[in-house]
């Protein structure tokens, strides 16, 4: 099975801007295919799953300012 570029995104939960920055750093190639309907093949898809799996950010949580700890 066959996929476009914003199936992709909703399948693996991650922005345009985040595939952007992972293609531009070479962590996942371009789908095949040529012109702009390029689709992705399950396996490119399974990558990129795994690819954000393994980005945990370390994010840390927002500081709600004005809520107090401890109650």
């Amino acid at each position: 099975m066959q996929y476009t570029t914003p199936q992709v995104l909703e399948i693996v939960g991650i922005s345009r801007r985040t595939l952007q920055v992972w293609l531009a750093e070479g962590k996942v190639l371009k789908p095949g295919g040529q012109g702009i309907g390029r689709l992705w093949e399950i396996s490119e898809v399974k990558v990129l799953l795994d690819l954000k799996q393994n980005s945990v950010r370390g994010r840390k949580p927002r500081n709600n300012k004005g809520v107090s700890e401890g109650g």
